[in-house]
């Protein structure tokens, strides 16, 4: 699911930032677990979040709340930098499982991602250097550095206050609260700059543009809690509560806007409100994580197991009068229209008419060598592993898809990525005459 997609990956971001960042606690007896922290090499970690969400649509007569939740598993070393593990997300009765996989290539820091068994994709985090350069400084202080960095920094944060002992991770621990005031943070440029870069990557925008468009200064404080393990000192839990702070950025209408683009809504009379957002990291397994390697995809088309090491021949797979059998997963359907979520089996075919290549989908087996009508239908531009539409403006009634003709945005929006023997695309279908909308995903594997 396109939307689902995008939505796992900003809160795996922002899950990633709030765990290369544990170790910036300034206050004592928090600093000396900070320090024993940054000098880890490897850590088990389980994120926990919380998203919700107010929706109201009223040209759909959609007026929801949703609760997003998430939890997981990783693995993570700092030398080599590594990650990996699974990452689960919940909503309206649906679970999204999302595979991940970190490391360096070529200087970046990679991390791999795959959701409900759909072939790899990736976003870099950043140089691998700069991450290993703010890590090794902040291991290599001293006790005195950081109290010199806590009074530097004390108008920052409210200090920690001691709450109590809890239990995490089945064992006691002792709670510490305090408050991130992020006005005192942006009043310093390096503070400035890490937000509105963190911010505006999760948001996949341009940090000078996010800059506009929201009011710094309205921002409300980050409560925040660390919980200390009695038998080792070690930092046992991290967790920010975001809803203040999101609530603030909520009111400048930019997600709005932002979720309006990505969901093709922006005529649509729209409101969203944030009810809820917190992120939480426990720690465990402090440097006794073995080997960190990539996890491997199950549940692919067919259900098979992802292929150990049998290349690919892409040059062959996605060649004219090839055919393709999985299926269209149909999510988050909105409207009045006959559309059904649900995952349907069909049938597909590269092939040529007139030495022009085009693709077809079909909603039965060899539909494509009678006369059946195809679901979807497009002029195919084949672009390396890629199968991309070409719309012809003038003839719109050469692209289809269900009930509605492709317009020349779906050059860009649905294109078709052979990865790892799958061919796979996400589609956001929006039939304006019948006010229906709906998230499609297709996973497609070579016909026997």
């Amino acid at each position: 699911m396109k939307k689902s997609k995008k939505l796992a990956v900003i809160l795996l971001t922002l899950l990633m930032l709030l765990s290369l960042s544990a170790c910036s606690m300034v206050d004592m007896p928090v600093l000396k677990a900070a320090l024993n922290f940054a000098r880890l090499n490897s850590a088990h970690v389980v994120p926990e979040g919380e998203l919700g969400l107010k929706i109201n649509v009223p040209a759909y007569g959609m007026n929801m709340d949703i609760l997003f939740t998430a939890d997981g598993d990783l693995d993570y070393c700092a030398d080599p930098l590594q990650l990996a593990g699974e990452l689960r997300i919940q909503a309206m009765d649906e679970t999204i499982e999302v595979l991940v996989y970190g490391e360096d290539r070529g200087g970046d820091f990679i991390l791999d991602y795959s959701v409900d068994g759909a072939p790899w994709e990736n976003l870099t985090l950043g140089k691998t250097s700069d991450i290993q350069d703010s890590m090794d400084k902040t291991s290599d202080l001293s006790i005195s550095d950081l109290i010199g960095l806590g009074k530097e920094l004390g108008q920052m944060f409210s200090g920690f206050t001691k709450a109590g002992q809890e239990h995490v991770n089945g064992m006691s621990a002792t709670r510490y609260d305090a408050v991130i005031s992020l006005r005192s943070v942006l009043d310093t440029e390096e503070g400035r700059k890490a937000f509105l870069e963190g911010m505006a990557k999760s948001l996949n925008m341009d940090a000078a543009v996010l800059a506009e468009k929201i009011d710094l200064s309205s921002l409300e404080d980050m409560p925040l809690s660390v919980w200390l393990d009695d038998a080792s000192g070690n930092i046992a839990k991290v967790r920010l509560d975001l809803t203040p702070t999101m609530q603030s950025l909520f009111a400048s209408g930019l997600l709005d806007a932002l979720l309006a683009s990505e969901t093709g809504l922006e005529e649509v009379d729209f409101s969203l409100e944030l009810s809820a957002m917190d992120l939480a990291l426990s720690f465990s397994q402090y440097d006794s994580v073995g080997t960190i390697e990539r996890p491997r995809i199950s549940g692919a088309v067919g259900g098979a197991e992802e292929p150990a090491d049998s290349p690919v021949n892409t040059d062959s797979a996605l060649s004219i009068g090839s055919g393709w059998m999985g299926t269209v997963s149909i999510a988050n359907h909105a409207g009045q229209g006959s559309i059904e979520n649900g995952d349907y089996e069909v049938w597909a075919v590269l092939d040529q008419s007139g030495g022009r290549p085009y693709f077809e989908i079909y909603d039965a087996e060899d539909a494509h060598s009678s006369e059946a009508a195809p679901i979807m239908s497009f002029w195919a531009a084949l672009e390396g592993d890629c199968i991309r539409p070409e719309i012809d403006p003038d003839e719109p009634w050469d692209a289809w898809l269900l009930n509605i003709q492709l317009d020349k945005k779906a050059e860009d929006e649905l294109i078709f990525t052979l990865e790892d023997g799958v061919l796979s695309a996400s589609y956001f279908y929006y039939d304006a005459d019948r006010r229906e909308a709906c998230d499609m995903s297709f996973l497609l594997a070579p016909e026997a």
